[in-house]
């Protein structure tokens, strides 16, 4: 885990920007599903980097919360929130933590959705994913919303690298070992505590870094 947390400062303190300046496409999806519903509600998402789809989140009126493992992104993440709602100094909206410690510290059932763009394709020990999936389930109130966006085994990145066992690439370069998901395993996360409201697999990326990911949308039994 540290390997991974020195990673990503460098990633961050090089360039903040490095997964874009804007939301992504997974966060306008997001925001369009829970304002059909409701206006408002909790919002955490788990591996918020430096905070560019949280911040679309506060902008729409959510309440948000986040971790990271890079302090440097907790900061900037921090700093751009500030800078949406004129927060001065800074609130802590963003800490430094695994994914998850962050929700075991969070009430049970206190979550409207939970928020994870490209988190679990660091989640490589199986057993550790399992733990996390159950404690998004406990924070999230019954009928609330899990984001999902992984990469899928149809992306071009399982070819590039050391194959460490199926669908679990070693990229080299210093880089953090990546889980690239199938739909039967997208879809498995759901178990017995979600429902898997929506799935689908699609391009997306930059043209000099093009991704296959999966979108999934589930929503908590109960």
């Amino acid at each position: 885990m540290d390997g991974i947390r020195g990673y990503f400062d460098s990633i961050y303190s090089e360039d903040p920007d490095y997964f874009g300046p804007t939301a992504s496409s997974f966060a306008r999806l997001a925001v369009g599903l829970l304002l059909r519903e409701r206006p408002g509600g909790r919002v955490a998402e788990i591996g918020c980097g430096t905070g560019q789809d949280l911040a679309y989140f506060a902008a729409h009126g959510f309440e948000v919360e986040g971790c990271d493992l890079s302090s440097v992104a907790c900061r900037r993440a921090n700093e751009r929130l500030a800078a949406l709602r004129g927060e001065v100094p800074p609130l802590e909206h963003v800490r430094p933590a695994d994914g998850l410690s962050f929700l075991e510290g969070l009430p049970a059932g206190s979550l409207d959705a939970a928020y994870a763009n490209l988190y679990l394709n660091l989640e490589v020990d199986d057993a550790h994913r399992a733990l996390t999936t159950r404690a998004i389930g406990r924070a999230l109130r019954p009928g609330g919303w899990w984001f999902v966006r992984a990469r899928s085994t149809a992306d071009p990145g399982v070819g590039r690298g050391l194959r460490l066992g199926p669908g679990l690439v070693d990229p080299g370069g210093g880089r953090p070992p990546l889980r690239f998901y199938t739909f039967t395993e997208l879809s498995g996360l759901a178990g017995d505590t979600f429902e898997a409201a929506y799935l689908r697999e699609h391009p997306d990326g930059e043209p000099d870094f093009p991704v296959v990911v999966w979108d999934g949308v589930f929503r908590r039994r109960g």
